[in-house]
């Protein structure tokens, strides 16, 4: 053989015996007048300049930043935990309050002979100065940006369903896009737009209310079908995402069981809502609802002269822990997405970083690692091929 392949034989051996084609080399080339020389000589130019390089801008001994996809699962579950605390602890305030306030804006008790019981999560945390309102908005504002940030929908294997579409015609946006976006945004518009109650309510009010609805109908509706959508529930089917993912044994039952519950106990509150609109109107009315005095400036713990009573407030105790049931096993669901998935058992803390900076020379290397990185990697697919 030549003297030219003799080099190119050390330089090979040089790089842990990685094959590498002519054409592979000609775009990894530091040279610009070299990148079209796909000869002997060429080739062995461009692999002895691998083998000069110190090992810190190497890729074989230095690896890449932490992934993504390892990071996500540590997000998700910390939005999880966020979620579920705030709605706890807004419900222990909330359920403060109706033991201990039980007189009216007079002093005088209330006839009912209890508190006032919210009939919504919202309605309860309404009051931004208030303790249950202030922690409420808190530990949802972080849950809405940790599960948003963590990007799950595109990273976790056990939720992404690929190219499938809502409607390849009419609506053609992704699932994971749908997940990722719609029910983070709807919780946003939850926690930010607070709603004011009814009795108290004005004409520009009901603009509040409803933004606050719609971002109700985007954290729950959303959720529900985007998940439904996934465990393939409800006969939907699934073309695209089997080549994705397959979701079985306990992991399936156990999702599949949040999934039921919180479409259960919101079907339920939906319901709940729509008995409270109407019971003033029936005839007879259904006893007894909350007494408020004329006008908004009292706000709603001085202008209230009655709490609710009777059927009327089993209704409202009803509505109240449905939505409650229902926020919580939703949130639940994320995170037995998180338990359940494969990205949180990687040792990713192993790895090392890549070197950015050479404290000796007192200059950036990470753009040329970075370039250096590119160059390996197609060696390394070179060599699977």
């Amino acid at each position: 053989s030549s003297p030219l392949s003799q080099r190119v034989a050390v330089a090979l051996r040089a790089v842990s015996g990685v094959r590498v084609p002519a054409p592979r080399m000609a775009c990894c080339s530091h040279d610009d007048g070299a990148a079209s020389d796909s000869s002997d000589e060429g080739l062995a130019k461009r692999v002895l300049v691998l083998t000069e390089m110190p090992d810190y801008q190497t890729p074989r001994y230095q690896t890449m930043d932490i992934p993504f996809r390892f990071r996500s699962p540590t997000l998700l579950l910390w939005g999880g935990i966020f979620g579920i605390a705030g709605f706890l602890l807004a419900f222990c305030i909330g359920y403060l309050h109706f033991l201990r306030h039980t007189v009216d804006f007079n002093g005088r008790p209330y006839a009912s002979g209890h508190g006032y019981w919210p009939a919504t999560v919202s309605e309860m945390v309404h009051e931004w100065n208030s303790a249950e309102g202030r922690i409420f908005f808190g530990f949802c504002l972080i849950s809405a940006f940790l599960i948003f940030s963590s990007w799950y929908p595109f990273e976790l294997r056990n939720v992404y369903t690929g190219s499938e579409m809502l409607h390849r015609r009419f609506i053609p946006v992704y699932w994971i896009t749908f997940r990722q976006s719609v029910p983070v945004v709807g919780l946003l518009l939850l926690v930010s737009v607070s709603t004011v109650p009814a009795p108290l309510a004005t004409v520009s009010d009901q603009f509040s209310i409803c933004v606050h609805l719609i971002g109700a109908a985007c954290m729950f509706v959303g959720y529900i079908v985007a998940e439904v959508k996934c465990l393939q529930m409800c006969g939907c089917d699934a073309e695209v995402q089997a080549k994705y993912l397959s979701i079985e044994g306990c992991e399936r039952k156990v999702r599949k069981f949040f999934m039921e519950v919180t479409l259960l106990t919101y079907t339920i509150f939906c319901l709940c809502q729509i008995g409270l609109a109407i019971a003033p109107t029936m005839k007879p009315p259904l006893c007894c609802v909350d007494v408020y005095k004329p006008g908004r400036a009292y706000g709603l713990q001085n202008a209230r002269i009655n709490t609710a009573y009777g059927q009327y407030f089993a209704l409202k105790v009803c509505s109240f822990i449905s939505e409650v049931l229902s926020g919580l096993a939703l949130i639940s669901s994320h995170i037995a997405v998180w338990y359940y998935c494969e990205e949180r058992h990687c040792n990713y803390a192993e790895d090392r970083l890549r070197v950015v900076y050479d404290e000796e020379k007192r200059v950036e290397i990470h753009r040329h690692a970075t370039e250096v990185y590119v160059k390996s990697e197609g060696y390394a697919r070179s060599d699977s091929e």
